[in-house]
């Protein structure tokens, strides 16, 4: 599948303080993202755990380059770069 703007999924934890700031960041910004659970998914929790995540929630992006990125925490700097990145995709788009 060829996405033609950045791809955010968030895998967060219930009663988790951190994936809320970050859900409601997203939410602020107008800003699509996928979210999964990592006490349902047991293959996301793994895959987080390989990538050295012991914390929630963990913050996953894929760009259409190719590249990706991923943190862990509620991070409004890197949350910033990606909604200016997925906004700078768009107008791309547009044009």
């Amino acid at each position: 599948m060829c996405e033609s703007k950045p791809v955010l999924t968030l895998y967060t934890k219930s009663n988790c303080f951190q994936c809320e700031a970050t859900k409601k960041y997203l939410n602020n910004h107008n800003t699509r993202y996928q979210e999964i659970s990592l006490e349902e998914d047991e293959l996301a929790l793994a895959a987080a755990k390989d990538l050295g995540y012991r914390a929630a929630p963990v913050v996953f992006v894929r760009y259409p380059s190719g590249a990706e990125s991923h943190w862990a925490g509620f991070n409004p700097g890197r949350l910033a770069d990606f909604v200016a990145s997925a906004k700078k995709w768009a107008r791309d788009d547009l044009s």
